[in-house]
């Protein structure tokens, strides 16, 4: 999560970026990432965006697409992403059915929706497999700004509870 002027709020594969303003960094390519990521979700609301970057504990850079999408948190606005290591990116055909990126993006949405709608109420529902939130290895978890996870439909025990603004997203559990 990244605030519009650019100043990393939450990432928990390299929590060293957060609080910091990354507006100017570039990739391997010289590619202004983070400008283009705020640009999107400015201009589009919300949409891919291709860089180099290493995986966690790599100091090699490997191409990488983030979705990315305009949110609000409490009154200021800010992008939530998700990226994928694109060598990592499963080839073969996974068991039907299958969400789209377009469904599993309007789930986060529409899990968030509800999130800001019952609070923690909604959690039982998001953890209800066979329900629209948790079908086969997609399933719903809500972190902090601070990147406490509260919530974890897959696995309860990651859990930690606190009080702080929770953002909500979608994850797939490994095969």
């Amino acid at each position: 999560m990244i605030d519009l002027d650019g100043v990393e709020l939450v990432n928990p594969a390299f929590r060293n970026l957060e609080g910091r303003n990354l507006r100017d960094m570039t990739d391997t390519q010289g590619k202004h990432l983070v400008r283009d990521m705020i640009e999107v979700a400015r201009t589009q609301g919300s949409g891919w965006v291709d860089y180099m970057w290493p995986r966690p504990g790599d100091s090699i850079s490997t191409m990488k697409s983030a979705y990315v999408s305009r949110a609000k948190l409490v009154d200021t606005p800010v992008l939530v992403a998700c990226g994928v290591y694109l060598a990592e990116a499963p080839v073969e055909a996974w068991p039907a059915p299958r969400m789209t990126a377009s469904e599993l993006m309007a789930l986060v949405r529409d899990g968030a929706e509800k999130l800001e709608e019952q609070g923690e109420r909604a959690y039982a529902e998001f953890r209800e497999q066979g329900s629209t939130w948790f079908r086969d290895t997609t399933y719903l978890f809500v972190m902090t700004m601070d990147g406490n996870m509260v919530f974890h439909a897959a696995e309860p025990a990651r859990e930690a509870h606190h009080d702080a603004s929770p953002m909500c997203s979608a994850g797939r559990s490994p095969r």
